[in-house]
């Protein structure tokens, strides 16, 4: 029973931990959000003061100062067939002191930095994503997505060719068929001519036969009343 128990306590923990696992923090969050930080090529400074709070300094535009992290957001994505297995985790980040202008006069530059206040986790590799590397991985399920299996494509082109020769065998047969009757129904045509030709030649013949006869008669009858 002591067995049992143990194996038992062991799956729970071990379940517990998966789940713990699949499952991102906001610790987890700001922890992957500042190693982008500090990967950022265009990030001068980027030293932590506090918790949430950060020196910082970029090229991107005119600001060198605090940093604060005023809240981390996790939260399911909502983008049709493709958000399966994908969080979002947007961070209210404030540049304290930034003169309100900045955003708007380096408005693109502003937006390169701040679109990586926003990172996605991937439930299947269980790691945090920056913006390209969630587009990439986007791009990558939409392809595999979209590309036909090719199984059963090769069936519905078979499936396609072979409707088509039934379709073309069928034609030729009943135009064959057609044909032969066409043929038939002319033969008999021509035979019927003939035969009327031959009837027709005949009673020419018997009406000559019978005008030579009537011819000899009245001969005879011509004869026989000189005699008489």
């Amino acid at each position: 029973m002591k067995e049992i128990a143990l194996i038992l306590l062991f799956c729970l923990a071990m379940s517990s931990l998966v789940l713990a696992a699949e499952k991102p923090t906001e610790d987890s969050l700001i922890k992957a959000w500042e190693e982008l930080q500090k990967s950022d090529l265009n990030t001068v400074t980027f030293e932590k003061i506090a918790d949430r709070r950060y020196k910082f300094k970029t090229k991107l535009f005119p600001f060198d100062g605090e940093l604060r992290i005023n809240d981390a957001t996790i939260e399911n994505i909502e983008m049709g067939p493709y958000n399966n297995g994908f969080i979002s985790g947007p961070l209210d980040i404030e540049l304290v002191g930034l003169p309100k202008d900045v955003p708007q006069k380096y408005s693109r530059k502003y937006s390169m930095w701040a679109r990586n206040n926003t990172l996605y986790y991937d439930k299947k590799i269980e790691k945090w994503l920056s913006l390209q590397e969630f587009q990439r991985a986007m791009a990558k399920i939409t392809r595999g997505s979209s590309k036909p299996s090719g199984l059963p494509s090769n069936y519905v082109y078979i499936a396609a060719i072979a409707a088509i020769l039934l379709l073309l065998a069928t034609y030729i047969y009943f135009m064959q068929k057609n044909r032969q009757s066409v043929t038939t129904s002319l033969q008999k045509q021509a035979d019927s001519m003939i035969q009327v030709e031959r009837s027709i030649e005949l009673s020419e013949k018997g009406m000559k036969l019978s005008e030579e006869t009537n011819k000899i008669l009245r001969e005879i009858l011509e004869v026989l009343k000189s005699k008489g």
